[in-house]
């Protein structure tokens, strides 16, 4: 088994990457409550919730699915022609339905569900990477009824939907979150549309805008990616795509490349001003999430500390006994690898050396220090495609 999680931590200046409504000429950000913590005079930790700008994961994932598409393209992976269309129908609908002839006849069939998901498996790897839900038309002879048979009163005739077919994503986003122990704010910047010919016609506009120091975390289920299941003699049978190593370098470039700048809606008149200040990134045997990297902590060393005590259980129930000592023959290989940049200073290099518990048993965790989030993403996915090897 194979699991990836990432945290990031980013200074963005003027941005305006999720709006939601809009109030006349008035639009807003996209607001949320956070938890603040906050000391008292006396010294006593209370919290507080505070609405703070923010970016959601929906959004996230959007940025993330175009990237996505367009270098699956690129690189002649299979993408079906409702994912390539995504720009003429605004958005990722993903074959909601089931109209295609032998996907009909499939999910009939036993065990249909599994039939329909693989085949779309093997032809989209945008539907296979972010996941789908699509359901079938139950016909008039089924269990159900249309509406126009419940009330023949009514002219209406639409068909109620009846099975589905589900596939969870294998790439997870969080919303983009200001660190609650940081300032952020945002307010809105006016903006005027004047007409030098006829005056009457300027336009007044104004925009919510935000900056904060902003957190992100995605999870990643790389065992997940390409693999599908078949009935098979009463048992279920895990299948793998032929090209699972393309797909799997095709999640880390996309990342990549949408973390680098491809994020968020207004970008060509409020391209926003992105620095990144530090992150993490864990590759581990079982799910295992890095701690919240927000201010006041070294959560680098959290991370670590938390990943010592997974590693030991990963090990220890891989040898079956429990026993240390058989466990250091386990160790040779790391369990879980350990990824960070830090341009904060949150994790300082003079830090004291970690102690170990025992000569005999060796921490099957390795930790390493990169240059920058686009150099840890790749260094994460040489680790995963060496582990799958």
């Amino acid at each position: 088994m194979v699991f990836v999680s990432m945290g990031f931590r980013f200074r963005v200046q003027a941005e305006a990457m999720n709006m939601v409504e809009s109030w006349g000429n008035y639009t807003r950000h996209r607001i949320i409550p956070v938890i603040k913590r906050v000391r008292t005079k006396n010294g006593v930790i209370k919290y507080k919730v505070q609405y703070a700008p923010a970016v959601s994961g929906q959004s996230i994932n959007y940025a993330f699915m175009k990237v996505l598409t367009n270098l699956a393209i690129e690189r002649n992976l299979p993408v079906c022609d409702e994912c390539k269309r995504y720009e003429l129908i605004g958005g990722f609908p993903k074959r909601p339905e089931i109209e295609d002839n032998e996907e009909k006849k499939l999910i009939n069939e036993s065990f249909g569900y599994l039939k329909v998901e693989g085949k779309r498996v093997l032809e989209c790897v945008v539907e296979d990477i972010t996941g789908f839900m699509a359901v079938t038309e139950t016909e008039r002879g089924g269990k159900r009824r249309t509406k126009k048979e419940k009330n023949p009163e009514k002219e209406t005739d639409r068909t109620e939907k009846g099975a589905g077919v589900k596939r969870t994503a294998k790439v997870w986003f969080s919303y983009l979150l200001p660190d609650p122990n940081s300032d952020f704010s945002v307010g809105p910047q006016f903006h005027v549309r004047f007409n030098r010919e006829n005056p009457d016609e300027q336009a007044v506009i104004q925009v919510e805008s935000g900056s904060a120091i902003y957190t992100l975390y995605t999870f990643i289920d790389v065992d997940g990616i390409g693999a599908y299941y078949e009935r098979a003699n009463d048992r279920y049978v895990l299948k793998y795509v032929n090209n699972r190593r393309e797909r799997i370098k095709l999640v880390f470039d996309a990342l990549m490349l949408t973390l680098s700048g491809l994020l968020g809606a207004k970008q060509s008149r409020y391209l926003s001003i992105r620095e990144s200040l530090s992150g993490i990134a864990v590759v581990s045997k079982v799910p295992f999430m890095v701690s919240p990297v927000v201010f006041g902590y070294d959560y680098v060393q959290d991370t670590v500390d938390r990943a010592k005590i997974i590693s030991k259980v990963i090990v220890e129930t891989s040898t079956g006994t429990g026993s240390q000592q058989d466990a250091s023959s386990e160790s040779t290989t790391s369990v879980i690898k350990i990824f960070y940049y830090d341009r904060e200073g949150i994790h300082p290099k003079e830090s004291k050396p970690e102690k170990k518990e025992s000569e005999t048993y060796k921490e099957p965790i390795e930790i390493n220090e990169v240059s920058g989030p686009e150099d840890m993403i790749n260094k994460v996915k040489e680790t995963v495609l060496n582990m799958l090897k």
